[in-house]
């Protein structure tokens, strides 16, 4: 049996879980959902430095697809110039 299959009772069980109101990504779905689609080594790594939200239930790792979309919007958005400088202003006057 491979290790996708050992995993899809537990998806659909924790999107039961919860109505419906969240969906749950295995680290397969992810890849696939994700613009880049980095390779599984790569998330595995992610969330071995938490760099990315992730659930952990025994050996399988779970993405809720929220706050995956949180996490993008917050992580790959760069600043814009004005706002680089609003910052730099702050900074400056609370080291005065």
């Amino acid at each position: 049996m491979n290790d996708q299959n050992t995993r899809e009772p537990e998806l659909h069980e924790l999107n039961s879980q919860n109505n419906k109101k969240c969906e749950w990504l295995n680290v397969k779905d992810l890849s696939e959902y994700l613009p880049t689609h980095p390779a599984r080594q790569t998330i595995y790594g992610w969330t071995s430095s938490k760099k990315i939200p992730f659930y952990k239930r025994g050996k399988n790792v779970f993405f809720n697809r929220e706050e995956i979309d949180c996490w993008l919007h917050s992580s790959f958005r760069s600043k814009t110039i004005e706002e680089i400088e609003l910052d730099a202003k702050n900074y400056k006057r609370r080291s005065l």
